[in-house]
């Protein structure tokens, strides 16, 4: 379970992550940075 639980945790993570770069990227892009 633990394992499971912890894979679930890193998925949920990555998901995070690439909202997180994604809101960044974007935000970049329209200050032109």
């Amino acid at each position: 379970m633990s394992k499971f639980s912890r894979a679930i945790d890193l998925l949920v993570l990555r998901k995070m992550a690439k909202n997180v770069f994604a809101k960044f990227g974007i935000t970049c892009g329209i200050n032109g940075l």
